[in-house]
This record gives structure tokens, C-alpha cells and sequence, in this order.
């Protein structure tokens, strides 16, 4: 986990998978500055190619993209027209401080559902709340779900903004829940373990029936 401290209300959390035959960027940061420290931290980590996954379309999660654009860049499907749509938008609204310069490279690879890496035991696969082009990545091997912005942003805050409905969020959830995991990783919280969803479940009852 690479945590950004932003001096925001939140701040921003990137992940690396080391697998055997490639390593995962899960997110590229608010721009080129988080994208270079990133790339930093990967190359001390390994020589492996690397992939790298958009989680979802949000600018704080695919503005160091430009930094990768000899890789490839997976994403939802959705995800490509979505950020493209959004990029002039976040440009001008005074509450995005973009890490460092931030030119606009939607992914490269698009996935319209669950894609799997055997050999090095990491699985990705479509969720629908936060956003409707929503990836969570599974590390099978270690045992942490990758969940994007699909989680709230502080342990006292378990459900996310929804952009999608409440009802798709919920069936989401029941995707997370399908496969085994102890942690629940996300953008912007800390690690929590799996019973979290249950508080997620308990909120998002409580606020939308």
C-alpha cells in the first residue's frame, strides 16, 4: 500500500501486487507527481512488467495514467468514456488539486467482465455503486480484496458515495462476498478486515431501506 497524504479530508491509498509472472499498479494517482512515486516504489519492488488497473474513472485514481502509457492500462469498460466526459470538468473545478501536471490517458485495455491472471493467483472483476464502471482486484495468493472506492473513506464511515443505486451497490457487495479474502483494501480507508461489509451492509440498510 502507497498512502498519499493530500491535505485533503481524505487521503489517497495506491496499491502493488508482486505476483510471479508480472506486477499490479492498482491506480495511478491524482497526476504525474504520485505517478513518478509510484513508479519509483514499483522499480524498488521488482523488475516484473508491469499492468496497471483503473479502479474506476474519478481523476484522484487515473491522472498519473500518462506516466504508464507504454503499458497496459485495464479498466471497466465504462471507464474510458466516463473519464474522458469528466476530465474538462475536474480541470476546472477549484476543489481538484491535481498531483502535479495531469494530461489525460484513458486506459488502454478495456474489460467487460471478470478477468483472471492465473499464474499469478489475481483476479478482477466488475462492481457497481461508487460508480457504474467500478474494478475490484482479488489478490487469491495473500488474501486482500482491492475494492476501489467501493468502501467508505474512514473505518467510521463504512458506506461509499453512491453514484450507481443502492440496490446495484447491494449486489456488489454479495460479488465481493463470493470469493475468500481477510482484508478489504480501498482508496482512500485503511485495511479492514472482511466483517467490515457487514457494517457497510448494516449503513447502507439503515440509509436507503
Amino acid at each position: 500500500m502507497l498512502r498519499f497524504t493530500t491535505g485533503e479530508a481524505w487521503d489517497l491509498n495506491c496499491y502493488v501486487i508482486i505476483g510471479s509472472q508480472r506486477a499490479y499498479l492498482i491506480d495511478t494517482g491524482r497526476g504525474m507527481d504520485d505517478a513518478r512515486a509510484l513508479d519509483d516504489a514499483v522499480r524498488t519492488l521488482t523488475a516484473l512488467p508491469l499492468t496497471v488497473i483503473n479502479t474506476h474513472y474519478h481523476w484522484d485514481h487515473i491522472w498519473g495514467n500518462a506516466l504508464f502509457a507504454d503499458r497496459p492500462i485495464l479498466a471497466h469498460y465504462a471507464c474510458r468514456e466516463l473519464c474522458v466526459a469528466d476530465y474538462a470538468l475536474s480541470m476546472a473545478n477549484p476543489a481538484v488539486h491535481p498531483g502535479g501536471e495531469a494530461p489525460l490517458l484513458p486506459p488502454n485495455v478495456l474489460v467487460c467482465g471478470e478477468l483472471r491472471f492465473p499464474c499469478d493467483a489475481v483476479r478482477i472483476f466488475p462492481v457497481r455503486g461508487h460508480t457504474r464502471d467500478g474494478l475490484c482486484v482479488l489478490d487469491e495468493e495473500d488474501g486482500v480484496l482491492y475494492a476501489g472506492d467501493n468502501v467508505g473513506d474512514a473505518p467510521e464511515s463504512p458506506l461509499p458515495e453512491l453514484e450507481d443505486s443502492p440496490e446495484q451497490y447491494a449486489l456488489s457487495l454479495d460479488a465481493m462476498e463470493r470469493f475468500p479474502f481477510a482484508l478489504i483494501a480501498s482508496g482512500h480507508n485503511l485495511p479492514m478486515p472482511r466483517s467490515f461489509i457487514e457494517r457497510i451492509r448494516a449503513e447502507l440498510s439503515q440509509r436507503h431501506g
